[in-house]
């Protein structure tokens, strides 16, 4: 706790400057002026600053969260909090805090800027710090969404999913149209076997985003788990051939055709699979591999 208010004091402190910089010094109190007592006017929250602009298509969710582009070099930087959000992504922590640090008092009451810092020490891996920071901006916005999603997403990463799940409803009654959250409440319910309620979910952002390949996944794997194969089957379609042969689409896509008694088709499709860096996906691809008869 002393450390989180110690970085409070410390942003303030480096960013407390006047509009002239003077050097406190060097100047002749003679050509103090009251230009010089003046704060920097705060930018105001603003709902055109609340998103990215992204050349990925494919994407729906790439407007309202970074990690779901295909590249940082798809997003127009348009503002000081692109280049904050940026640079904590990119893991350039420096310039990420240097940022912070000269533009804590003109965003002072800007719940999209606390919101930032929020995700940088998350970022960064400072659970604490993080949920300080996005508490702070509920303070100045109580029903901004971004700050219960990314509640949310942190309680998740700590197994807390009671909690993750309270923070993504409110986050979904905050903004109803916001669809980050939808989605990682759609993710939850699937881990939870709760495929109706995950049905639901995804086809309220479908009906939003019909081109979204992680919506489009999201209903084709809730109908599998529904035990309706061919709408399952029908979803996976409308997802294009490059993205099938990763892992996260690829390998439920085989194992749809395999119930489907679609047997040469689903190794087909699970031989397509790149398998060079599965990662998490590893011990599923050979329970897939087991399940479908393919030898590994």
């Amino acid at each position: 706790m002393i450390k989180l208010i110690s970085f409070t004091l410390i942003i303030l402190s480096v960013s407390c400057s006047t509009t002239k910089n003077r050097n406190k010094i060097d100047v002749d109190p003679t050509e103090i002026t009251k230009e010089d007592f003046k704060q920097e006017k705060a930018v105001n929250y603003s709902k055109a600053d609340d998103s990215f602009k992204s050349n990925d298509k494919n994407s729906a969710l790439a407007l309202e969260a970074l990690k779901r582009t295909n590249s940082s070099n798809d997003i127009e930087v348009k503002s000081v909090l692109d280049r904050i959000t940026l640079a904590c992504y990119e893991k350039d922590f420096e310039e990420g805090f240097s940022l912070i640090k000269e533009n804590t008092i003109s965003y002072r009451r800007n719940p999209i800027f606390w919101n930032q810092v929020g995700t940088c020490f998350m970022l960064k891996g400072e659970r604490r710090k993080a949920l300080l920071f996005y508490n702070k901006a509920l303070e100045f916005k109580a029903s901004y969404a971004p700050a219960y999603n990314n509640l949310g997403f942190m309680y998740r990463t700590e197994d807390e999913d009671q909690k993750a799940l309270v923070a993504f409803t409110r986050a979904k009654k905050s903004n109803r149209y916001a669809r980050t959250p939808l989605y990682n409440l759609g993710n939850l319910y699937l881990e939870y076997g709760l495929y109706d309620q995950a049905i639901r979910t995804f086809t309220g952002l479908y009906n939003m985003a019909k081109n979204d390949v992680e919506i489009i996944n999201g209903l084709a794997v809730a109908y599998l788990m529904k035990g309706n194969v061919n709408q399952s089957i029908s979803f996976y379609r409308k997802i294009d051939s490059d993205y099938l042969e990763q892992p996260v689409f690829g390998l439920n896509y085989s194992l749809a055709l395999y119930r489907n008694n679609n047997k040469v088709a689903a190794k087909e499709a699970f031989l397509d699979i790149e398998k060079d860096n599965l990662g998490e996906w590893k011990r599923y691809y050979k329970n897939i591999a087991q399940s479908i008869g393919v030898q590994k």
